[in-house]
């Protein structure tokens, strides 16, 4: 059974310091237009997302030029308390999910880490990869590398194991980012 990993899209809803916040507008309704109308506002990183290279990386390729086969695939999802924690990754791993439970985000060392087990794309439950104070610089290591990171996903109930996942930015041209709807079922 496929489980909807995203956020749930909502005005008031947590976004990252600083960024703008999710809004929706109803500006028909059916019952006197005929028809129902949404719009919204939001920035490509609100809820889960997907970053690009372009998000860090100067001339980095942007949403639409990411290697689809990537948002789709086998992925290991792993609980994360301390870096130690990294050690569990199955060897082959290309796609990693990470429930962190404390642990802050990523530090420059994980990400060099996941770089050498060859790593392709890392998903995380925190609106950020990276501990704030390196965010910078573990942003770019991994962008530059072209390691997808897909971002605020919802990982609550999700025992360690392996999966199926398939997360599918919205093909935003020029765009370092796009939100992402993502699921993911238990291998057996």
């Amino acid at each position: 059974m496929w489980q909807d990993i995203s956020r749930p899209l909502a005005s008031g809803m947590e976004v990252y310091p600083g960024d703008p916040g999710f809004a929706a507008r109803r500006l028909r309704q059916v019952e006197t237009d005929g028809y129902a109308l949404t719009e919204i506002s939001m920035s490509a990183h609100c809820g889960t997302h997907m970053d690009a290279p372009a998000h860090f990386v100067a001339g980095g390729k942007t949403i639409e030029q990411l290697d689809s086969a990537l948002f789709f695939g086998p992925a290991a999802l792993i609980e994360m308390r301390a870096p130690e924690d990294l050690l569990r990754v199955p060897a082959g791993t290309g796609r990693l999910l990470i429930h962190d439970l404390g642990y802050g985000g990523l530090r420059e060392a994980d990400a060099q880490r996941l770089l050498a087990a060859g790593v392709r794309l890392i998903g995380t439950n925190n609106l950020s990869i990276a501990a704030e104070e390196v965010s910078s610089a573990v942003h770019t290591r991994l962008l530059e590398s072209e390691v997808l990171l897909l971002e605020g996903l919802w990982l609550e109930g999700l025992a360690e194991g392996a999966y199926e996942l398939i997360a599918l930015p919205l093909r935003l041209v020029g765009a370092e980012g796009a939100p992402a709807r993502a699921f993911v079922r238990a291998m057996e």
